[in-house]
């Protein structure tokens, strides 16, 4: 049952979950904050927090909070 689901999200990743080369790794919670908010300093990125009526400041916001999950910081609020 485990494999068949974990077969049934890599095939639904291939078709759903396309991303560009340069999206960010995570390497460090730092670096990948880092990383992210300098994509959001680029053309692509200012033209990508227009559309979602983004400012930069609130995106920075919202990727600290997702790296904190990331990083496993937060599951002590879940126990």
């Amino acid at each position: 049952m485990r494999v068949a689901r974990r077969q049934e999200f890599a095939a639904w990743l291939e078709q759903h979950a396309a991303v560009p080369a340069a999206v960010p790794q995570w390497l460090s919670r730092r670096v990948w904050i880092a990383s992210v908010i300098a994509w959001a300093d680029t053309e692509e990125g200012r033209a990508a927090l227009r559309a979602a009526h983004l400012s930069a400041a609130r995106f920075a916001r919202v990727v600290r909070v997702l790296a904190r999950f990331a990083d496993g910081l937060a599951d002590a609020m879940w126990r």
